[in-house]
């Protein structure tokens, strides 16, 4: 055939097929095998996938990507909504919504400001300044290695009110 040809029903093909041009489809499509694209594909109105999909290579998304399932994670590799078996990296800010739980090391290289509670439940090491600039209660015993200096210049006015360290207990020198 060297011009158009015109169907007016339906067309089998038992075959295997070669396109050289372009292919056109105006209406819904049926694919019941696998769909193999060697080249670039392109979908102007969208793509809807029902079920799962597999990226044998990199996936790089210029738009914003939403994930809607609102499945909770409840460990590193059963991640909810979103698991990743590699590492990660987020060039700008990262928002939190709920609970942060990290089983590795942390490294922070900026300024942390916490704005509530603070509870560590084991050691920890402090290789720099501590500068606290409220009330700091230390409810267990308290043990330096190194020089205390007070630096409060407060008189003491009577046995509670001790100026710069007041001791409500005995002390043994």
């Amino acid at each position: 055939i060297a011009k158009k040809l015109y169907i007016g029903s339906d067309l089998l093909v038992t075959g295997n097929s070669t396109m050289s041009g372009s292919l056109t489809v105006n209406n819904n499509s049926t694919i019941t095998g696998t769909l193999s694209v060697s080249g670039l594909g392109t979908f102007s109105n969208g793509l809807t996938v029902t079920g799962s999909g597999t990226f044998n290579n990199a996936l790089s998304v210029s738009g914003l990507v939403s994930f809607t399932n609102v499945t909770d994670a409840s460990n590193s590799t059963t991640g909810g909504s979103l698991t990743i078996s590699g590492g990660a990296s987020i060039a700008k800010k990262l928002y939190i919504g709920s609970d942060l739980s990290v089983t590795g090391n942390t490294i922070l290289t900026g300024t942390l400001t916490l704005n509530n509670t603070l509870s560590v439940s084991n050691n920890t090491t402090l290789s720099g300044t501590l500068t606290v600039s409220g009330t700091s209660n230390i409810n267990n015993t308290l043990s330096v290695s190194g020089l205390v200096s007070f630096t409060n210049i407060t008189d003491s006015t009577n046995n509670t009110n001790g100026g710069s360290l007041t001791i409500a207990g005995g002390a043994a020198i």
